[in-house]
């Protein structure tokens, strides 16, 4: 089934949402160990050379992209993998077990990532306040290695191909609890405004940006820590409830 089919699929289900996550390829992680660096011969040096000018051919691109949709209590999940990225990782294992120096053992394998170890991992993702908060992909990875350092790949630089795994399904549940939260919200947001107004959110924002600063995290504090988007924080900052009144006109009139 391609990404096309899988959309359509998506469409005929008439679902509300279809979530997509692209895994952006970082060079800088398909590294050998140093000491197997230090191993290489002539002919390995300008392998090596080679690999790392093909990884950085490819910096930046998806290496792996992964499409999801609900229906009727029903996960449906579609993913591939770039050919090149498949291409590069079998160059560098091939060179480890080559070029691994003598007498040394074999680094232990990756974890291999199945459905029931990603389902686990990603609720208890899920469920840590620092990756729900995270906004930027790197910080869900560095929050995932400090929570979980036996994701840390024995091979690579990073996250093992479970812990990525982990990660971006844990993101996608975060992108999906996260609109059905603001959705509720948007469809309340009278009520929000008056929450806001009550719990004295603005009584200490002078500035239109410290009143912005304060309805974020006032909203992302109300919602379990799912961040709010810009839009919605300029929704919510436009209720007429939450208008900054005007200030009184100060000059007085001559006296008669």
């Amino acid at each position: 089934m391609t990404a096309e089919d899988f959309v359509a699929l998506a469409s005929r289900a008439q679902v509300l949402f279809l979530y997509r996550q692209a895994d952006a390829f970082d060079a800088g992680d398909l590294t050998l160990e140093e000491n197997t660096i230090a191993a290489l011969d002539k002919s390995g040096r300008e392998r090596y050379a080679h690999l790392r000018h093909s990884a950085e051919q490819e910096h930046g691109r998806c290496r792996k992209l992964r499409l999801r949709f609900v229906t009727g209590g029903v996960v449906h999940l579609w993913s591939t993998e770039a050919s090149w990225w498949d291409q590069l990782e079998d160059q560098l294992l091939e060179m480890e077990e080559e070029y691994l120096p003598e007498g040394e053992q074999a680094q232990p394998e990756d974890p291999p990532s199945t459905p029931e170890e990603v389902d686990r991992l990603a609720e208890l993702l899920h469920a840590l306040p620092d990756f729900r908060e995270a906004t930027k992909s790197a910080e869900r990875e560095r929050t995932t290695l400090r929570s979980f350092p036996e994701l840390r790949s024995h091979r690579y630089n990073g996250l093992s191909r479970l812990g990525y795994d982990a990660l971006n399904e844990a993101t996608l549940r975060i992108a999906e609890t996260s609109k059905k939260i603001y959705a509720d919200f948007t469809a309340n947001l009278p009520a929000l405004a008056q929450e806001t107004l009550d719990a004295g959110v603005l009584a200490q924002a002078t500035t239109a940006a410290a009143r912005r600063a304060a309805i974020r995290a006032f909203v992302q504090e109300r919602s379990g820590g799912y961040p709010p988007s810009k839009d919605f924080v300029e929704l919510l900052y436009g209720e007429p409830l939450l208008k900054k009144p005007a200030k009184a006109n100060s000059t007085t009139s001559p006296a008669l």
